[in-house]
């Protein structure tokens, strides 16, 4: 796509991109053609620019939205991404997405240029589920060493930040969905049981479990 001419121009039909698209309507295009590399590898793949979140605030997230402290996302970015995927010149392909990988189609392009024009988040979808935590192989019983193995995943395809706690202790921060292992020395721990403990955020709502009762036992 070579012009702004499409994003002035013309009548919807009804397949056509949403005239006013929020979040909803954007998040999958930018899911599936952009967040490879803007998404939690943005530092080492994306320049530092993560796009699949819309923004990350305490009033969605609470204090998770921590995770991504001075991350730059996509609200922010709105500007950057119209003028990566769009050329004034017919001959010359727009920046993004890269070669080799195909270009937008008419109906992605014109999604997500109309809602970087204004750059809306819009309401949750009522279908959307929230994200989930698995033990992988941590142990129930803790003598000098505890393994902690976890899975963090989203029903809804959706990207996942959180914390995993073990009684007042933050032990992990997660700024993605997938597995984590950390090992910690609880040789000094007193005797008892203590509680594994997540809160995850899709962007949309916050959770919060109780994942595990490890016993400390000396």
């Amino acid at each position: 796509m070579s012009t702004w001419a499409l994003f002035d121009g013309a009548a919807c039909g009804p397949d056509d991109p949403p005239e006013h698209p929020t979040w909803v309507d954007v998040q999958p295009i930018l899911r599936a053609e952009c967040t490879g590399c803007h998404g939690a590898s943005a530092s080492a793949t994306g320049s530092g620019y993560r796009f699949d979140f819309f923004d990350m605030t305490a009033t969605t997230c609470d204090d998770v939205a921590d995770v991504l402290a001075g991350a730059s996302l996509a609200h922010d970015q709105a500007n950057k991404i119209a003028t990566a995927i769009t050329s004034t010149d017919e001959d010359v392909r727009p920046s993004m997405p890269p070669l080799p990988a195909p270009y937008l189609t008419d109906n992605q392009w014109l999604t997500i240029l109309r809602w970087t024009a204004n750059p809306t988040k819009g309401d949750k979808p009522s279908n959307n589920r929230p994200p989930q935590i698995t033990v992988d192989g941590t142990a129930v019983l803790v003598d000098q060493m505890l393994d902690v193995h976890v899975v963090v995943t989203d029903p809804d395809g959706d990207p996942v930040v959180g914390k995993l706690k073990i009684g007042d202790q933050v032990i992990k921060l997660m700024d993605r969905s997938g597995a984590f292992t950390e090992r910690f020395d609880t040789s000094s721990w007193p005797a008892g049981t203590v509680t594994m403990t997540a809160r995850l955020c899709d962007g949309w709502s916050l959770v919060s479990a109780d994942v595990l009762e490890i016993p400390i036992n000396h």
